[in-house]
């Protein structure tokens, strides 16, 4: 388009050629005939009729006004050529200023670029990557820059991490200025990730902002940190640190969601004034115990953002060996509802069981490994006697851990026995009086003359460690704990009642490390144990007592329990073993045979039966194992009832068969069970004077 001073040239260039026109058409005027005649050019002919034929020449005017125009259009051309030129001018100038200011982003791009030469850098418009270095595209598995450019960093970026990485990018962007350095794990091309530690630079080039993103792989401490941060980032548990004093250092994403509180306002905080003011003493303890590198916990209420109150079961651990401590973890979960009264709740229940199941199954895989060991030593040649000493040991704590851990599998399913209370309790208290630390004391007690219940005597025993080592567990400076037996809500129920004096709801570990023996299992154990003999359970506080649980038996109908049947009349013989697997089977009549009696092996049920039908004077008492092949026990037990109706028979069994009327009359030993107990049976039942049993070496 023409220019303004083309334009203006133009214009007055017309005017002036107007101008000129009219001047010169004003001067030439009208002709008079004598003008006319004067200006007629000699020797011009006559017009027939004897007048002249008139010619007339351009005027002076005329050849003005054609001058004027000429010029006119001359200046016209001019103008217009003029406003070309200076139209390409400009384009030009245009274009090169452009490709100055594309140059000049480049530089600054690649100075940046090479500022970060000993490391991967990309450049971002946004989240797409503008430029990068090869040492970049090389580590994120693109080969060349070429490939790269376009591209969205954050689709080589770890997806738990995207959402991290974007935020402090287009913080850093809104700020303006200052770097930010994050550990990110990035996304290679072929699937390979890495943990790097990146560092966020914002940048203007002229008119637009962008970002540097630089990373080196992260050295191992804060490989294992980004590790560890991904996975408290997705475990179900709250996970906070504090430092030594009770400062809040850090916390998963779980705490926030559930407490409601926000991240930069969360850190930094004492953690007591978010702890319900009844609950800080046992915060406060824990905090001491992780301290000295002794595992804590307990059950506490939390004063969450909105108001409400969380109840949360903890645990607490030391992280770092160093005077002070670097900080204790605080590992919590919520508390089912009544947590802190009668019910845990079924997934609470089921959750404390699983783990004191888990526990006991990997104590005893620990005993026998020990045992192994042991063993070992022994095949090796060793003469000394520790070795033997040590595998006896272990083999008695591993079938300790076993019956353990099978009375727990017998939750509801499991057969109930009838037994006194009393007996049971006092050789349960002299077996633990001996594990006690100095300052604990234990004592038993009796309020009810008749004791007896239908139970499933390996879970009550299973529950009363489990309160034992809770408590002690809770008692840093000592207490006492008392076991008793008293009358019921119920007319004829017992209930039988743990009490102590260690800490309110205090989830401890026992001297052995146990984890698992906490309040919360004691309690869950108590529910089933109350589900299965139709009883109930509570626990609570009283005075003078910080834990208080008890398990109400029903009563007892009034006719009489069964009793085993014994055969009438006295009988003499020879002990017969009917076990499939040799070793059991040769281990418990080399046992016999040690003692004088005579034994005969069997290999399955059938054998035994012919055994006894070819020589039914011969045998005194039968040893039956449960499971056996080509006859099992409770076939060649319903054989020799029918054959040989006065002959005793002891069960061998993995699980306890009172619940089974077939079984329920005869004597029964739960496997695994010790060579002296075996013994200690056997005696028992040959001995003279019960109903006149007696067997002749």
């Amino acid at each position: 388009m023409p220019t303004e001073s083309a334009r203006r040239a133009t214009l007055a260039a017309t005017l002036l050629a107007l101008i000129a026109g009219g001047l010169a058409v004003a001067r030439a005027g009208p002709r008079t005939p004598a003008e006319t005649d004067a200006g007629q050019p000699r020797g011009a002919a006559a017009a027939p009729g004897g007048r002249a034929e008139e010619v007339r020449s351009p005027g002076m005017g005329t050849v003005v006004l054609l001058a004027a125009l000429a010029a006119a259009g001359v200046a016209v051309l001019v103008a217009w050529r003029r406003a070309v030129n200076e139209k390409h001018t400009a384009v030009r100038a245009a274009e090169r200023w452009q490709a100055l200011a594309q140059r000049r982003m480049r530089e600054t791009k690649w100075r940046g670029l090479a500022d970060h030469a000993g490391s991967s850098v990309v450049c971002l418009e946004g989240h797409r990557i503008s430029g990068a270095n090869l040492r970049a595209a090389q580590e994120l598995g693109q080969g060349d820059v070429a490939r790269l450019v376009g591209a969205d960093f954050l689709t080589f970026v770890a997806a738990p991490d995207r959402e991290r990485l974007a935020a402090c990018v287009e913080d850093r962007v809104a700020q303006g200025g200052g770097a930010a350095t994050l550990v990110v794990r990035l996304a290679t091309g072929d699937g390979r990730t890495f943990a790097a530690e990146a560092t966020v630079t914002p940048a203007r080039e002229l008119e637009q902002a962008v970002v540097y993103v630089s990373w080196r792989e992260a050295p191992l401490r804060q490989r294992a940190e980004a590790v560890l941060d991904a996975v408290a980032t997705e475990v179900p548990h709250g996970l906070v640190v504090t430092d030594g004093d009770g400062n809040l250092m850090w916390a998963n994403r779980v705490v926030f969601e559930r407490t409601g509180y926000e991240a930069r306002r969360f850190s930094g905080r004492p953690l007591l004034p978010i702890v319900d003011p009844p609950a800080r003493r046992i915060v406060l303890r824990a905090l001491a115990r992780a301290r000295r590198g002794r595992t804590g916990g307990g059950v506490a209420a939390l004063r969450c953002a909105g108001g409400e109150i969380l109840t949360v079961e903890f645990k607490t651990a030391r992280v770092g060996n160093g005077s002070p401590p670097f900080g204790i973890l605080f590992v919590g979960t919520e508390a089912a509802a009544g947590e802190g009264g009668r019910d845990l709740g079924a997934t609470a229940r089921d959750r404390a069981l699983s783990e004191l199941g888990t526990y006991l199954a990997h104590k005893v895989a620990n005993d026998f490994q020990a045992l192994l060991g042991a063993l070992e030593k022994l095949d090796n040649g060793s003469e000394a006697p520790a070795p033997l000493a040590m595998a006896r040991h272990l083999a008695t704590g591993a079938v300790d851990d076993l019956r353990r851990f099978v009375s727990l599998s017998r939750r509801e399913v499991g057969p109930l026995r009838p037994v006194r209370l009393w007996p049971l309790i006092e050789r349960w208290r002299q077996g633990a009086a001996a594990t006690l630390p100095p300052r604990v004391r234990l004592t038993t007690r009796r309020e009810v003359a008749d004791d007896r219940v239908s139970t499933d005597a390996r879970q009550l025993m299973l529950w009363l460690e489990v309160s034992l080592a809770a408590a002690v567990a809770a008692m840093e400076l000592g207490g006492a704990i008392e076991v008793s037996l008293r009358e019921g809500s119920a007319p004829g129920s017992v209930r039988l009642v743990f009490s102590d004096t260690g800490g309110a709801a205090e989830a401890g570990t026992a001297g052995g490390g146990e984890l698992f023996f906490s309040r919360r299992t004691a309690q869950a154990l108590a529910e089933v144990i109350a589900a299965h003999h139709g009883g109930r359970t509570e626990r609570g506080r009283a005075a003078g007592v910080a834990g208080r649980s008890w398990i109400e038996f029903a009563a007892q109908p009034t006719s009489p329990w069964p009793r085993e049947e014994t055969p009438a009349g006295p009988r003499e013989g020879a002990i017969l073993i009917a076990d499939d697997e040799e070793m059991v089977r040769t281990t418990l009549a080399a046992a016999l045979r040690e003692v004088g009696y005579e034994v005969v092996e069997a290999r399955n049920g059938l054998e035994a039966v012919e055994s006894v039908q070819s020589s039914p004077e011969r045998f005194a008492l039968v040893v039956l194992d449960l499971v056996m092949p080509v006859m099992d026990g409770r076939e060649a037990l319903r054989r020799l009832r029918a054959s040989v109706p006065k002959l005793q028979v002891v069960l061998c069994t993995g699980y306890d068969p009172m619940g089974d009327e077939a079984l329920a009359a005869t004597a029964v030993l739960i496997k695994p069970f010790s060579i002296a107990e075996f013994v200690a049976k056997i005696s028992e039942l040959t001995a003279p004077g019960r109903a006149g049993v007696r067997v002749v070496p």
